[in-house]
């Protein structure tokens, strides 16, 4: 799993900017293919509207409100918080390559100053089993000689009944 946190000041709005943070993105996730992927905090972004992705206003300009759903879509990801965080508008966001794993996303009211609701994501993801190093034996019991293993288990008899310490710790 991978987790990141993002914030883009309201005046970054420069080509530049968004072209560094695209590659940043776009070579974070192709990086970890696998992994579950999220990333989350304040894009900064009240023209978009994430439900249905049109742009709603033009309080930025065109290439900085088309650049975050590209980069969304060019990563296989899902914005799943759908909910205003601050006023009507939805700045806070959280991205997934996992929307499915979503147990509860809801707002939180802010804390001190704040202008923002909190942000609270609960997913459901397990750590991946770790492979052993040791090889296991995976015995195919219809393949036995079951009349040998009753010959070693006859031959072993009197071994076992000439014991004569019968504690558990030493048999």
């Amino acid at each position: 799993m991978l987790i990141g946190a993002f914030y883009r000041p309201p005046d970054k709005i420069d080509d530049t900017y968004l072209n560094k943070i695209k590659e940043e993105i776009n070579a974070t996730r192709a990086k970890h293919q696998k992994d579950m992927f999220l990333i989350g905090g304040d894009f900064n972004l009240p023209d978009i509207n994430w439900s249905e992705q049109p742009i709603n206003h033009r309080q930025y300009p065109t290439k900085t409100n088309q650049a975050f759903p590209e980069i969304v879509a060019d990563n296989g990801l899902e914005q799943i918080a759908d909910f205003p965080t601050r006023k009507e508008n939805t700045l806070d966001l959280m991205l997934t390559s996992h929307p499915s794993f979503k147990l509860k996303c809801k707002p939180l009211p802010t804390i001190g100053n704040s202008d923002h609701n909190i942000v609270l994501l609960d997913m459901a993801c397990k750590p991946p089993k770790t492979k052993t190093s040791q090889k296991e034996n995976i015995y195919i019991w219809k393949k036995s000689e079951i009349h040998k293993i009753k010959e070693d288990l006859q031959t072993f008899i009197p071994t076992f009944k000439n014991i004569r310490d019968r504690n558990v710790e030493s048999l």
